[in-house]
């Protein structure tokens, strides 16, 4: 008798665990409720999805947590504190800001608004989508362990990415036409890697290492830059390697004050004061 009680207990615990397990769950959510660790958030313009609004999808996840954007316009101005992931559709998923056009220079004290901003925090991967915005496009501040993946962020008043403060940043996609800088490392990031980029045509300088420490970029295009094609200042083993840098109206490389960093196996075209200067 006491056997039957227990095989009937026993029988009793498996099914209420596996409703349990079950809860959350369904055909259209199979991961479990929305915001939990590891779940997946959609977010979709045409309120198809979880959510129409991606700050909404940011406020709701947890650590872990992985938010789909479809294509379509989103309001940007997102603010990012924690270890999530952002995937958007390509270059369709477009977030914009709202607001006036930022003061050059870059460091000015205006500049610490952005259509993405990741603060204090780590694990971050953004991926497959475009910023755009009269401010910079992504600000990665005080943060560690942060993937940008083939992300457009052209056309902003300010950077293209500006990192600061932050460490082991991976950086690939386009930085084109933004009103200052296209990619920027400073305030003592260290690790930041740029590579396999086209980062054309912003309106002072393609990308500039400032106070920064092993910080590379490689396999990229740079060119057409009012100023330098690049500029690594203040900084400590800066490499700047098999790069396209061309058209640049000044230096395609200049080194101020970084005197261990590596340039080869780029190649140099019509950079209007010279190739290579280092001071």
């Amino acid at each position: 008798m006491r056997n039957q009680e227990r095989t009937v207990s026993l029988l009793t615990i498996v099914f209420v665990a596996a409703l349990l397990a079950t809860a959350g769950c369904s055909a259209d959510n199979p991961v479990g409720p929305i915001g939990g660790g590891g779940s997946t958030i959609q977010v979709d313009a045409s309120g198809a999805g979880d959510f129409e609004s991606v700050a909404a999808a940011v406020q709701a996840a947890t650590p872990g947590t992985v938010i789909r954007i479809g294509p379509g316009n989103f309001d940007g101005r997102i603010v990012v504190s924690q270890g999530i992931e952002l995937v958007g559709s390509g270059p369709a998923t477009v977030l914009t800001a709202p607001g006036t056009v930022q003061s050059y220079p870059d460091d000015s004290g205006d500049d610490d608004q952005a259509v993405i901003e990741i603060r204090g925090t780590g694990n971050i991967v953004i991926r497959d989508l475009a910023v755009r915005g009269p401010v910079d496009g992504i600000v990665v501040r005080d943060s560690f362990s942060v993937a940008l993946m083939n992300v457009t962020s052209s056309g902003n008043g300010d950077e293209g990415v500006d990192i600061r403060n932050s460490r082991d940043v991976t950086v690939t996609g386009t930085f084109s036409d933004n009103g200052d800088i296209g990619v920027q490392a400073r305030d003592g990031s260290a690790g930041v890697t740029v590579s396999g980029s086209t980062i054309s045509g912003n309106a002072h300088r393609g990308v500039r290492f400032r106070d920064s420490v092993g910080c590379s970029l490689s396999t990229s295009t740079i060119d057409n830059h009012i100023d330098d094609g690049v500029l690594v200042r203040d900084s400590t083993g800066a490499a700047i390697n098999d790069n396209t840098i061309a058209g640049n109206t000044g230096y395609g490389v200049r080194i101020d004050n970084a005197p261990d960093t590596v340039v080869q196996g780029n190649s140099f075209e019509m950079n209007g004061e010279g190739d290579v200067r280092e001071d």
